[in-house]
Order: C-alpha cells, then sequence, then structure tokens
C-alpha cells in the first residue's frame, strides 16, 4: 500500500494586479489603451468562467498582445500573463502556463517588490504546477518565497499560512528530506492552534499529513496516532464519508499492519472501502485502489480464497477504466496470480501472470529486474502446473 500525502495546495488568480487609478507603473486606467485591454482581458475571464475556453483563450491572447506595448516592466503585462497562465493551468496545459507564470513573477517583483501578497499567490500556482510535473526540487524557491511573503504580512490568515507551511513540508516529503517535512507540518499545527483554527478542515488535513509523514518514517505507532486524530476531526466536520477520511482509514491501515496489527489493519481497509463505496463522488480508481490493498493484506494474513474476491474485483475494475496494460492493471494482475497460487491453482496464476507481464514491460521496460522476476514466477507456477514452463507472451 502506497502512501499519499494530501495536499491543500491551489492556484489563485492574482487579482490585485489590477490596480486603481494612477499606479507604480505610471498608467492611469482611464486611458484609452488601458480601457481596451482591460475590457480584453475581462471578456476572457468572462469566457472561461462560461466554460467557452477556445474564445477565453483568443480574448487573453489579446488581451497579452495589448499589454506588450506597455513595456517589458508593466504590471498590466504581469496580470495578463498570469491569466492567461490560469487559463492554461486549469486545462492541464502545464508546459504552457510554467513560462507565463514565471515571466508575471519575474515583472510584479520589480514592479511592487519582494515583499508584496500578490507575488505569493503567483507562488502557489508554481508550486502546484511544478509538484503536479514531478519537479518538487523546482518548486521549493517558489513555496519558500510564498512562506517568507506571508509571514511579512500582519493579517495573513492562518488557512494561507497552514497552507504555506503544508506546502514547503509537502516539498520535502516528495523529496524525502523527512526530517524538514515533520517540523514544517508540525508548525502548520501549531499555528492553527495558536491562532484557535484548530477545528479546522486543514486542521484534519495536517495531523494527515504528519502521519504520512511518519509512517515514511517507520514510525507506525505515532503515525497512527497523528491519523486518528485527523479521522475524529473530519468526523466532527461531518467529513466521516469523505474520500479525505477514507485515504486516512488506508494510511492508518497500513500504520496498524506495520506492527503486525492484521485484524485492525482488515478492519479499517474494509471501513475505508465502504466510504469509497458510499460516496458517489468516489472515482472508480479509488475503489480500485482499495480493493487491491485489502486484498494485499488478506494475502499477507495467508487468506488467499478472500484475497482472490477482492483482487479480482479490483482488475475487473481497472481493465474497464484504463486497459488491461495499465501499471494498476498489472499490479492487481500480479496481486491475483499470488493468491491463485496460495490456492494452488497454478495455470490460472500463470495466465495472470501473463497478463501482468504486459503492463510491467510497458511501464518499466522488457530488461527490468522486476519483469525478469515475475517472469521466473510465471515459469514456477508452470512447472507446479505440470506444464511446459516456455517462455511468455510478449505484449
Amino acid at each position: 500500500m502506497a502512501f499519499s500525502f494530501s495536499p491543500q495546495l491551489r492556484f489563485v488568480a492574482a487579482a490585485a494586479l489590477l490596480m486603481h487609478g494612477a499606479n507604480s507603473s505610471g498608467f492611469a486606467q482611464a486611458d484609452a489603451p488601458t480601457a481596451e485591454w482591460r475590457e480584453t482581458l475581462d471578456r476572457g475571464r468572462s469566457l472561461q468562467k462560461e466554460g467557452r475556453f477556445e474564445e477565453a483563450e483568443a480574448a487573453l491572447t489579446e488581451a497579452l498582445r495589448q499589454a506588450e506595448s506597455y513595456g517589458p516592466q508593466d504590471i498590466r503585462l504581469a496580470a495578463s500573463l498570469n491569466s492567461l497562465a490560469l487559463l492554461y493551468h486549469s486545462r492541464g496545459m502545464l508546459t504552457s502556463a510554467e513560462p507565463l507564470y514565471a515571466r508575471a513573477a519575474e515583472i510584479l517583483e520589480a514592479a511592487l517588490g519582494a515583499d508584496h501578497p500578490d507575488l505569493a499567490k503567483i507562488d502557489s500556482s508554481l508550486v502546484t504546477l511544478l509538484i503536479a510535473q514531478g519537479r518538487p526540487a523546482d518548486a521549493l524557491p517558489y513555496a519558500e518565497r510564498r512562506l517568507r511573503i506571508l509571514e511579512s504580512q500582519p493579517g495573513a490568515s492562518p488557512r494561507d499560512l497552514a497552507d504555506a507551511l503544508n506546502a514547503v513540508a509537502l516539498i520535502h516529503f516528495l523529496t524525502r528530506n523527512f526530517d524538514p517535512a515533520e517540523e514544517r507540518q508540525r508548525a502548520a499545527l501549531e499555528l492553527l492552534e495558536r491562532r484557535g483554527s484548530a477545528a479546522l478542515p486543514e486542521a484534519a488535513d495536517g495531523w494527515s499529513n504528519l502521519g504520512v509523514i511518519l509512517a515514511a518514517q517507520s514510525r507506525p505507532r505515532e503515525a497512527a496516532e497523528a491519523l486518528e486524530r485527523a479521522l475524529a476531526l473530519r468526523a466532527n466536520l461531518n467529513q466521516g464519508d469523505s474520500l479525505a477520511a477514507a485515504r486516512d482509514l488506508t494510511h492508518l491501515a497500513e500504520s496498524y499492519a506495520a506492527r503486525l496489527n492484521y485484524a485492525e489493519a482488515e478492519a479499517k481497509l474494509d471501513e475505508a472501502l465502504a466510504v469509497r463505496e458510499r460516496n458517489l463522488a468516489a472515482p472508480r480508481a479509488e475503489v480500485a485502489t482499495a480493493l487491491n490493498n485489502l486484498g494485499r493484506l488478506l494475502l499477507e494474513q495467508e487468506t488467499p480464497r478472500l484475497a482472490e474476491q477482492r483482487l479480482r474485483q479490483a482488475v475487473d475494475i481497472w481493465q474497464s477504466a484504463a486497459g488491461a496494460d495499465h501499471a494498476e492493471t498489472a499490479v492487481s494482475l500480479l496481486n491475483l496470480a499470488d493468491a491463485l497460487v496460495g490456492l494452488g491453482r497454478y495455470q490460472e496464476a500463470a495466465e495472470s501472470y501473463d497478463a501482468a507481464l504486459e503492463g510491467f514491460r510497458k511501464r518499466l521496460g522488457p530488461d527490468h529486474p522486476r519483469v525478469a522476476e515475475i517472469e521466473a514466477e510465471r515459469r514456477r507456477a508452470l512447472e507446479l502446473a505440470g506444464g511446459p514452463a516456455g517462455p511468455a507472451i510478449a505484449p
């Protein structure tokens, strides 16, 4: 069972980039070029809210073209860059959004200073984008600058400060720097406690994140205490049937299993699965992952018949949702093969190993050591079945 952090990150518009009256760049909103630019920009934003994305992109691109004429350090240019970046970001066009955010941040810092709160908002967007691209180390300078800016603002909200601390903790967690991750996550929780916000959803997320960090450091007892606290907060907030609660239950099960408390772990995984099945917003992948985790735990408890039932359900969902050679389908097929070996159904196990190999070869390449291990497991299953142990069928 893999641990996953629960980031509170978000990307937001730096709305105050549109200033009233004269500003530090020396333009007045009343002049005709500025009025035309602002009308174009506002139209693009409105079209985006209406879901008319192609038209929105055209309008925002035109606003950017108009803003380029104001000079390379004008905050109207920063506003245009940020707005188009937000559109691309919301549409998953991350490589298109990144340079626009970065240029907007550079202009804003030069025009308004390194401590301006709107710079923190663009930093938040950049952090979210870079983490989504699997580049947490690149996100760290932006996350730390955002935190520094917010800490310098007397009126910064506890939620925003906790979110900024959480972002830095997440980056350290993703780069496997667990000590600073724990330090920042505890700081976020202490801040919420000091500001009277310890019962907010952000606090529940924070305790959940701390549990994940502690589990990654092989501290399952402390991890369980943090996750139980997260679940208690979610129950008080009427979020006991949320997907976040289901994930906390899964992590808690992992902590119990690490302490060899398999019965408690199984009960928590059953509860997590039930929450996901009740939650109409749950992606099918969430249910499939829960079924796979429960099947794997049942295998560890040497109950392969029960494991087979759960794992077949997981395989069916993954094959339908993602395809026969998807990585998660392959993992579930591999676990199913192990269950079938435990039941003495070796020919069926060999067939499941064969099917799993398609996904592992695609994901890891034909010469990866894990592929060789699965091929060896398939051969052993065929030998036990009394059949020929020839080469596995290549995808």
